[in-house]
């Protein structure tokens, strides 16, 4: 996990896109704190890195330089081939049974056919 932690520690409202600010449903602010050691845990355990951002684009390249970038050209992400069977057996089986009922249909006609001659 690449983190990066945004806010302060003391916590501060959440801004709107209107300007306003983020409420509850009682219409009380809420307040955003970050949490900056369990972003840092979870970064450490899975091997990625945590940075805090204080300065926009800056920290997003840091992340890229520092973690992606070198994850990648480590080779740990690599390129597979799949290949995707489609199942078709289905025409066949349809032919299948359209023979087999017109095997007993013959059958049948000849049999008809030498009982009507016995006669």
């Amino acid at each position: 996990i690449f983190a990066i932690g945004i806010g302060k520690k003391e916590g501060a409202p959440i801004p709107l896109a209107n300007g306003s600010f983020k409420k509850d449903r009682q219409g009380n602010l809420v307040i955003s704190k970050l949490d900056e050691e369990s972003l840092e845990q979870a970064a450490l355990t899975t091997g990625g890195i945590y940075v805090r951002s204080t300065s926009g684009d800056m920290d997003l390249d840091q992340i890229y330089k520092k973690g992606i970038k070198e994850t990648v050209e480590a080779g740990e992400f690599g390129q597979t081939r799949q290949k995707i069977w489609h199942e078709r057996y289905q025409w066949f089986l349809i032919v299948v049974i359209f023979l087999f009922f017109l095997e007993f249909m013959i059958k049948d006609y000849k049999k008809i056919k030498e009982e009507t001659h016995v006669l």
